[in-house]
């Protein structure tokens, strides 16, 4: 490549090494060599050629897994942009994938299925198996995100039957961890850590880094839900050394908040503010919406712990407004729930009822783990109010939350007030 970019006629010939061995630095992991060849040789060649357009995804994809989200969907964009004027079909679904991929990122959930669902139907219809199996395996990425897990999952298991049929170890190893994060969150932790572990395995034979980085990150949420703290706390921190070394900031910025999350668990709210904070910077940073709620949401948890309740109410308020713009109903029930705990601190015990009732609406999901949900501080808030309120007024109050649409329920819970 350094040896075509010095020939007066070399640009051509860089372009396609550099596009051609896109695939092999985002597997392998040298993603900041790989974006550095890829810029370069992009910058040589102006043709708007399908090479163009895989060199434009190939940047995409490596600045995607560094955390670079903004670049990213502009490259892809582009990428996607190309191959419609030429019609190519053939590289067109892997480029929509990773385009939704990036977007759900970034908390754009709504266009990222959009552009999954496109992916996976133009696959499908050319009976192209691999961009099948990718394209569901991230649309479950995002149903997952979304809250939807009965969903997530069959798209999910679908992906890794696909992906174990064309022998593709990248693809089964990401859609077992994908499938651990939705055991775990059924409460199934051992079938989870069986999934996650074999991801690993595969990953390492890989020399995949990354993969490592995510597998070890996702063992240390299933310690976490398990109340092995010390076990979740060797995970995270070697995840976070991981990341750190492949520049990839999502991934540090998501280890630092699960730190914190630990922290705060294990007492220490100084350091989990502290952790807390560094993440949410670095989110922001990244223009990462998701990633920024889920960091205000733990550091309002962080400051209700510290009796700081203006400050939770403000975190979780910043929070439950990002989460509803994504079209996380999950993440904002969740919200909701956390700020009808501050209303029964602040004895706003009909407002806290609405929102309890509220959240119910908004998440539209069964109960995934009820032992843990059993134990939660919701459960002691509702137990609080049965005792304060009568129970005709508990009711009523429960039953005008239920009646509200999601977007009066958001519009209600960033009111302040009772």
């Amino acid at each position: 490549m350094d040896w075509s970019l010095a020939e007066p006629s070399g640009a051509q010939p860089s372009l396609r090494l550099a596009a051609g061995l896109g695939w092999f630095w985002f597997v392998r992991g040298y993603l900041t060599e790989g974006r550095e060849r890829l810029e370069s040789s992009l910058a040589a060649d102006d043709v708007r050629s399908s090479t163009r357009a895989s060199a434009l995804v190939g940047i995409g994809s490596l600045a995607g897994m560094q955390g670079d989200y903004r670049h990213a969907v502009r490259m892809l964009e582009g990428g996607v942009a190309i191959f419609r004027e030429l019609g190519d079909e053939r590289h067109l679904p892997f480029a929509l994938a990773t385009l939704g991929y990036n977007r759900s990122q970034q908390g754009e959930h709504a266009s990222a299925a959009a552009a999954c669902e496109e992916g996976l139907a133009i696959a499908r219809s050319a009976a192209l198996t691999w961009e099948t199996a990718l394209n569901l395996w991230l649309l479950g990425e995002i149903k997952l995100f979304q809250g939807e897990h009965q969903q997530g999952r069959s798209l999910l298991e679908e992906s890794l039957t696909l992906f174990r049929r064309c022998g593709d170890t990248w693809g089964m190893a990401f859609s077992q961890n994908s499938l651990g994060l939705i055991a775990r969150r059924y409460g199934e932790y051992a079938r989870a850590e069986e999934l996650v572990r074999h991801a690993l395995e595969l990953f390492q034979e890989l020399n995949n880094t990354w993969g490592v980085a995510t597998a070890v990150r996702t063992l240390g949420l299933i310690a976490y839900a398990r109340g092995d703290y010390d076990g979740a706390t060797t995970y995270y921190d070697r995840s976070l050394v991981l990341y750190r070394e492949l520049g990839g900031r999502w991934g540090v910025a998501s280890s630092l908040r699960a730190l914190g999350q630990v922290a705060h668990r294990t007492g220490d709210l100084s350091r989990a503010r502290a952790l807390s904070e560094e993440s949410l910077t670095l989110f922001r940073e990244l223009g990462d919406r998701r990633g920024t709620a889920d960091a205000l949401q733990t550091l309002g948890v962080v400051a209700r712990a510290q009796e700081d309740f203006a400050r939770a109410a403000d975190a979780w308020r910043q929070s439950l407004n990002l989460y509803w713009q994504g079209g996380n109903r999950l993440g904002t029930a969740q919200c909701l729930r956390l700020l009808a705990e501050l209303a029964v601190v602040d004895g706003a015990y009909s407002r806290a009822g609405r929102l309890f009732g509220a959240a119910e609406t908004v998440a539209a999901i069964p109960t995934l783990n009820p032992a843990r949900v059993a134990r939660s501080p919701h459960q002691a808030a509702l137990r609080e109010l049965a005792e304060r309120m009568s129970a005709d007024e508990l009711a009523a109050s429960l039953r005008s939350g239920r009646s509200m649409s999601a977007d009066e329920a958001v519009a209600f819970a960033l009111q302040r007030g009772s």
